[in-house]
């Protein structure tokens, strides 16, 4: 704490003074001594520091149980018990009031403004003594009203407020409210009082107007529809002129994986073009790094997780379907070139292409896919080798990437591309498709996961996808059977072993269950997708009903987004961030493609 202005009035044997702790010759020295003749106020220096930011002071702490008769009726208007530590007697006789302020900053490097008053009743020398206003101001931050209007200093402290959702989840759970007062102003019967809070001070003059300027600005919240598109802006994060997606609030940092999966939905699918490009100039700066082992300062995390940059191509192949394919070769060509011959030379650490054409990981160790899971710093969902839905985004990139080069008249690379995607096609269908009719969910040598997961949906949903009409028929039929719930996909079939649907308890317990049963709205989206392709005109209907289960969270959780994630089980809770990038940005994928059907 480093003090830096202390102000007394009417206080023990100092009628006014003030204190400049920043100034010559205190500023100059880091210690002093307090030094004067009997009742110049060396005491009452300590007092005032002390009362400021205690509402106490030690000398008096040896009367605590000390009282007299006020029979003069000086200190109230009623000859009662007075204790003689209490703090309000060091005002002086025949003052209406007193107080010590101290401006300091914390060790957090926050200023603040400590205060302790006291008045007598309607600051008259006859009145009697009131209760002390104590209270302790962050200077960074203000309240302001547009009307005339009085503060009421009453500080007062709400003591072991319990929070039962942190308590169930092993947080701390028990803390002290401070509330430093209240504002009083009058206020007329269908009469509008501005009121702002902010870290500098404004106007209150134009309080309103800018009020109104504000309200014609933001996002109307008055369907479905315009609530996700509130809730799109709010992810957008700028940094040191650099723009990113965060993840989630309350807590989220921006993850490379959900970047590229929401970008599209929360800028292509509300129109937003020029925020898409703003994060994708950020994103290329990141996957130019990483891809040349360079260093940087970005603050996108987790860039070597090895679906990263798959994402990054489908994210891209969404700009050439709802913006332009020719604008996409122009801005992004190469780039999807540099990260393809990345790739097929295998100068990924973990992303290695063997000879059949699929794309090999190590997961044992670490969790490397969306399904992230950690306890005791294993992953609960061990997924290596071959992982389902990083092949099928590697299919679905050497189409893509492969026809858009050709178009560009490389066709030496094209045709490389299309070569190993016809290889890689034939040996997904061999290694993942399955006696059922459904997608292993990983597979590393003998080692085969056949959980019924949602990861085999993005095969389905793709533009180009290995498996046929019928095969994808029969894995989306399996997901909607075991997976398909009100609120997304499970994670996990209620059938398979392990399945934990209710994401609840301690950090632990959660951990277990979030990838083992809960359903995620995010992986809806590529559902809708799968079912639209497969179904076409008469999905429509179907899909509008599934909606409705999102639509009711605009009232629940956080109001006008959806949650993280949900438990897997009726009622289908919500748990967990309360507002969550990839979800919002998928139902908004979803709303786009149905609305491309012109009904």
């Amino acid at each position: 704490m480093k003090l830096q202005k202390l102000t007394i009035k009417n206080l023990a044997s100092i009628e006014d003074a003030v204190i400049d702790f920043e100034n010559g010759p205190l500023s100059e020295e880091s210690l002093f001594l307090i030094c004067g003749e009997t009742g110049a106020g060396k005491t009452t220096i300590l007092d005032a520091i002390c009362l400021a930011l205690y509402n106490e002071t030690p000398r008096m702490d040896h009367a605590e149980n000390e009282k007299y008769k006020d029979l003069s009726q000086t200190f109230s208007a009623k000859k009662e018990d007075v204790a003689i530590n209490d703090s309000r007697q060091l005002m002086r006789r025949n003052t209406s009031e007193a107080w010590t302020e101290l401006e300091f900053t914390g060790s957090n490097e926050t200023p603040y403004t400590a205060r302790w008053y006291v008045a007598r009743a309607h600051r008259k020398i006859s009145g009697a003594v009131q209760d002390v206003r104590w209270t302790l101001e962050n200077n960074k931050s203000g309240a302001q009203l547009n009307k005339k209007n009085e503060f009421h200093f009453q500080p007062d402290w709400y003591r072991g407020i319990e929070y039962p959702k942190e308590q169930e989840r092993g947080y701390d759970f028990n803390e002290d409210l401070y509330v430093p007062g209240y504002f009083e102003v009058d206020i007329k019967k269908g009469e509008s009082v501005v009121f702002s809070g902010g870290v500098s001070e404004a106007s209150t003059r134009t309080l309103k107007k800018t009020f109104e300027e504000e309200m014609e600005e933001r996002t109307p919240r008055d369907n479905f529809q315009h609530c996700l598109i509130n809730a799109a802006h709010q992810f957008l994060n700028k940094q040191n002129e650099e723009s990113y997606i965060l993840a989630g609030y309350p807590w989220f940092k921006c993850r490379a994986r959900d970047m590229f999966i929401a970008l599209p939905g929360l800028t292509l699918a509300i129109d937003e073009v020029a925020k898409f490009e703003s994060v994708m100039e950020t994103a290329r700066k990141a996957i130019h790094d990483f891809i040349n082992d360079e260093p940087n300062d970005l603050k996108i995390y987790e860039m070597e997780h090895p679906d990263v940059l798959l994402w990054a191509v489908w994210c891209i192949q969404q700009y050439a379907k709802m913006v332009s394919r020719d604008k996409c070769r122009e801005k992004y060509g190469q780039l999807l070139e540099e990260i393809m011959e990345y790739l097929r030379r295998e100068n990924h650490p973990n992303l290695f292409l063997h000879s059949n054409g699929l794309l090999y990981a190590n997961g044992t160790e670490k969790a490397i896919t969306w399904m992230n899971s950690t306890v005791n710093g294993h992953p609960v969902i061990p997924r290596t080798g071959y992982i389902v839905e990083i092949n099928a985004l590697w299919y679905n990139a050497l189409c893509f990437v492969g026809e858009l080069v050709g178009e560009t008249g490389n066709n030496n690379l094209a045709e490389t591309l299309q070569t190993l995607a016809e290889q890689t096609g034939k040996s997904f269908i061999d290694t993942f498709l399955n006696e059922y009719g459904y997608l292993l969910d990983y597979v590393d040598g003998n080692m085969m996961d056949w959980s019924v997961r949602p990861n085999m949906i993005f095969t389905v949903a793709f533009d180009y996808s290995p498996l046929d009409a019928r095969q994808k028929k029969g894995v989306l039929d399996v997901v909607t059977k075991e997976l398909l719930t009100p609120k997304g996909l499970r994670s996990l079939s209620p059938k398979s072993g392990g399945y934990n649907p209710n994401y609840v308890g301690p950090q632990m317990q959660r951990d277990y269950a979030y990838h083992q049963g809960t359903a995620w709205p995010w992986l809806a989206g590529f559902y809708f997708e799968a079912y639209l392709r497969i179904y076409k005109m008469s999905a429509l209907g179907f899909i509008e009903r599934q909606l409705i289960g999102y639509e009711d969270e605009m009232v629940s959780h956080c109001i006008g987004s959806i949650p993280e994630l949900f438990d897997g089980n009726p009622p289908f809770k919500g748990r967990g961030a309360v507002s969550f990038a990839m979800n919002v940005a998928e139902i908004l994928r979803v709303l786009y493609l149905l609305s491309k059907y012109n009904y």
